[in-house]
């Protein structure tokens, strides 16, 4: 659904999504020059909530908004599967990402605000967070510096696939024990490669232009045969 047409709530009640069952579902703004002036961008998306019980994938792109409504935040996408975030620039994160309890994909890219995918706490039990991600990318993430505020092993537990891109201030990474394949590209740092020699399961580790990278820190690769 592209969104350059819906200049006020009114308009965006009209589509009645409520009443429509979607598989899949994405939103997206074609540019920012035309919102600068439109105050209840924000209010506009909180009214495109859709029926989420039969939703499995949802993408947004391009919103102007500084937050995302609260049927994004809550357990209205407990059944998601997919979840793409694409250049909502100035929008904060969704703080509650890692207790969706059957998200399998997560892209996010272009969004100067993330510092943490997630930072919440989880009480008690075994899962500690992300229990179903099986493929994570992150793509011109400038200010990144953790997957996760909680430093605990138990977060990640079936993460196969991850794919990391123009992350220059992302601080490393947390044991992943199902992590197979793993993609760097752009801009990182040293702590980041450093990490990777806690990775003992990787048997797929990519690198593309990094500038950076002259030479392989102590121990980076001892895993990979």
């Amino acid at each position: 659904m592209n969104l350059d047409r819906v200049k006020s709530v009114e308009d965006a009640k009209e589509a009645n999504m409520l009443s429509k069952h979607l598989d899949i579902l994405k939103l997206s703004w074609g540019g920012t020059e035309n919102y600068q002036l439109q105050e209840n961008v924000e209010q506009i998306l909180e009214v495109l909530q859709p029926h989420t019980q039969e939703l499995q994938e949802l993408r947004v792109k391009g919103y102007p908004g500084a937050h995302f409504p609260q049927w994004m935040c809550g357990s209205a996408l407990n059944d998601i599967k997919c979840l793409f975030l694409i250049d909502c620039e100035h929008c904060l994160p969704l703080q509650q990402l890692g207790e969706l309890p059957c998200l399998k994909r997560l892209s996010i890219s272009n969004m100067c605000r993330v510092i943490y995918i997630d930072k919440e706490s989880y009480d008690g039990g075994v899962a500690g967070g992300f229990i179903a991600l099986e493929y994570l990318q992150l793509s011109n993430l400038p200010n990144l510096q953790k997957l996760s505020s909680e430093n605990r092993e138990n977060m990640f537990q079936h993460l196969f696939e991850l794919d990391i891109d123009e992350c220059p201030n992302l601080l490393g990474l947390p044991y992943l024990p199902s992590l197979k394949v793993m993609h760097i590209s752009g801009k990182c740092n040293h702590e980041l490669l450093s990490s990777i020699h806690k990775l003992g399961s990787i048997e797929s580790l990519e690198f593309k232009h990094i500038d950076e990278l002259t030479r392989f820190p102590h121990g980076m690769l001892r895993n990979l045969t």
